[in-house]
Parts: C-alpha cells; structure tokens; sequence
C-alpha cells in the first residue's frame, strides 16, 4: 500500500502491478468536495477485474495525484463496488518512474532507467490450463529494479514455474510490447487443469539483443578432434 493525496484527500491506495489504469473506489470519491473535484474525462474503453469480469465504471476524472511529494495528472476510474479505496496502476508509475524495492520494503523513484538484462514474468489475468495441453498466455515483465522491460527488445522467455512443477514449456524469443507484455507457450504436463491465479510467476525473459555483441565466438582453431583408435 502506498499514500496518496489527491485533491486534498488523503489515503492508501493498492500498489498493482498487474493494473494498467488507476482506479478509485465511489466511497473515497464522494469524499473530495463537489467544488474540488477534477474534470470529467470521456471514458475510453471497458475495464476488467482479474477474473475478466467487467467493472461499473461512474467516471473517468483527470486527477491530480501527490505521490511522495510529487505530483502529476492522470486519468482515474471512479468505480462502483470496488473492494479497495483505490488502485494505484502502472500509467502513474511509469509516469512518474515509481518503484517498489521488496529488499527494504520501500518505493522510491528511479531517474535513470536501469540496463534491462533480466526481468521476471507473471500472469496478467486468471489463466486455466487444460490437462495436457500447450496454450499461448499473456505474461507481464517486471525487472529487479520494478520497471517494465523496453519495448522492442529480442529476448529470451524461459519457463520455470515455482509453485506449479508440471508446469513447464522451454525457451522461446519474444519481443515486449510499449506494457512490457509478452505472449509465451505454456504446456501443462499434468494429467489435470490447472486454474493460474493473476500474478503468478511463470519464469523470466533475459536480453539477447544487447549482450549478444559481447558474445566471443568460439575458435575452432583450437579444439582438438578425438581420432579413431
């Protein structure tokens, strides 16, 4: 959970990794006073709970959010029914290159853009696997210092899911999208369905296009040939 302040109203929102939009619940808007309240937005699109259920959007308002002592404007979803006072979405942290560090359970705001070498891949919604099968998922990338891999990068998926060991699918080169989003083969050995919840971890994806330059090619010139007795 992280504090934000927005239009005078202070609370704590969700840090969702998983959420591309910002979203505020119905109870916490109707707190801001009427003659405070941010300008309506039209409302683009439909948005979905993890189940892909969809929610009741009120209003998209064009928000002033204080995060830390820095501000910015962004669009929030005012939803009906929403089971936190907020949601604070990947738009804001990009925006503001908002980070959450789990070693000393902190946020802090990147200025430099880490050198993307590796990044984890989860879920980004709830997935069912049929027994025996192989299904192409949709995963997100988040890399060790909680910022979503650049888009365009050749890299390397490899599947390792810790909590599911029937779970598996090699490697394969994948190529991230503006979300750092990726789309993987994921083969389910079990003689079962197995149901993935959002945000689950299905492996990492690793940058071949930058490190291949530093890749020394092998010399033949000095391998020896075993010779036939």
């Amino acid at each position: 959970m992280i504090s934000v302040n927005s239009h005078g109203i202070k609370g704590t929102w969700l840090f969702d990794t998983g959420a591309q939009a910002s979203v505020m619940s119905v109870k916490m808007f109707r707190q801001i006073p009427p003659d405070k309240r941010p300008k309506k937005l039209p409302q683009m699109g439909q948005l979905s709970a993890a189940n892909q259920s969809p929610l009741k959007v009120i209003g998209v308002y064009d928000m002033t959010l204080q995060i830390m002592g820095i501000s910015c404007n962004n669009p929030v979803y005012v939803v009906d029914g929403l089971n936190q006072n907020a949601i604070l979405g990947t738009d804001v942290m990009h925006k503001l290159n908002l980070c959450y560090s789990p070693k000393s359970n902190d946020f802090f705001f990147e200025t430099n853009y880490p050198r993307f070498e590796t990044a984890q891949i989860s879920t980004i919604s709830t997935e069912t696997l049929p027994a025996l099968t192989t299904l192409p998922i949709k995963v997100t990338g988040l890399t060790p210092g909680c910022q979503r891999p650049p888009k365009g990068i050749l890299s390397l998926a490899s599947i390792s899911a810790p909590n599911y060991p029937l779970i598996g699918g090699g490697q394969g080169l994948v190529t991230p999208n503006q979300l750092g989003e990726v789309t993987v083969l994921v083969q389910n050995c079990a003689p079962y369905d197995i149901q993935l919840q959002r945000g689950e971890v299905l492996g990492y994806i690793e940058n071949i296009q930058e490190v291949s330059g530093r890749i020394t090619p092998v010399s033949y010139t000095h391998l020896t040939l075993p010779t036939k007795a």
